[in-house]
């Protein structure tokens, strides 16, 4: 029997240790991924979709502009609120100056990863996501890239 104690304190050990090796890599999942730097794409609604990002943990500054395609307009703000949660990103601006006919603007949108056929590996990093501008009911589906 005394030799099994030190068994049975081992196993435990090595249950704890588990467990807690657990317990860390799901609070590393629960951290934004980095999206810090300059994304952009386009679609038929828009010549070029551009935020420029700046993160802090969860938290993302930085800028959206939007370049649309008919009428030729370009509306731009600074964000006024951003975060970054797991692989999610949302950001809102107020827009200068308000006589474009919007208030405010915003990209909600996830982290993609698309396929490289040649190497059978990952290949570019973006942002698949909805562009919302103030006063209109839909928002507008669109990819960006980092640059």
């Amino acid at each position: 029997m005394i030799h099994l104690l030190p068994a049975a304190l081992k196993a435990i050990s090595v249950a704890v240790f588990v467990v807690s090796l657990s317990a860390l890599s799901v609070s590393c999942d629960d951290q934004p991924v980095v999206l810090t730097g300059r994304w952009q794409g386009a679609n038929a609604d828009f010549n070029d979709v551009t935020l420029a990002l700046e993160q802090i943990r969860d938290s993302v500054a930085g800028t959206i502009t939007l370049a649309f395609a008919n009428p030729t307009n370009i509306v731009a703000g600074t964000l006024s609120s951003g975060r970054a949660f797991g692989d999610s990103l949302e950001v809102s601006a107020i827009v200068s100056p308000a006589s474009t006919g919007y208030v405010s603007i915003g990209f909600a949108g996830h982290v993609i990863r698309t396929p490289d056929i040649a190497s059978g590996g990952v290949g570019l990093r973006g942002l698949s996501g909805r562009v919302l501008l103030s006063g209109t009911p839909d928002s507008i589906v669109v990819k960006l890239f980092q640059q």
